[in-house]
């Protein structure tokens, strides 16, 4: 679950952005871009870490963890970035 944890704040951190450059709320772009690499690195190396100690299985695991999280993480910076940039 900490994979899945993790790549929500990615991929809402990574929607987030986009509708930053969207709206062109310029001051977002730097603090977002780094919580998204430090969200990114602990994502890919838990997928290859898996992947080296269990097989493919355990990297399925991961894979199935990462796809629910990714798409929560979508659907929550979609409905929240106009209310936490004060657009609605």
């Amino acid at each position: 679950m900490l994979v899945a944890a993790a790549q929500f704040a990615f991929v809402f951190l990574k929607a987030f952005q986009q509708r930053s450059v969207i709206h062109n709320t310029r001051w977002a772009v730097w603090p977002t871009s780094m919580a998204m690499a430090f969200f990114e690195v602990f994502v890919y190396a838990s997928a290859a870490s898996a992947y080296i100690s269990s097989g493919w299985e355990a990297a399925a695991c991961v894979a199935f963890e990462m796809g629910l999280g990714g798409g929560a993480g979508c659907l929550c910076a979609m409905a929240l970035h106009d209310r936490i940039m004060g657009r609605r």
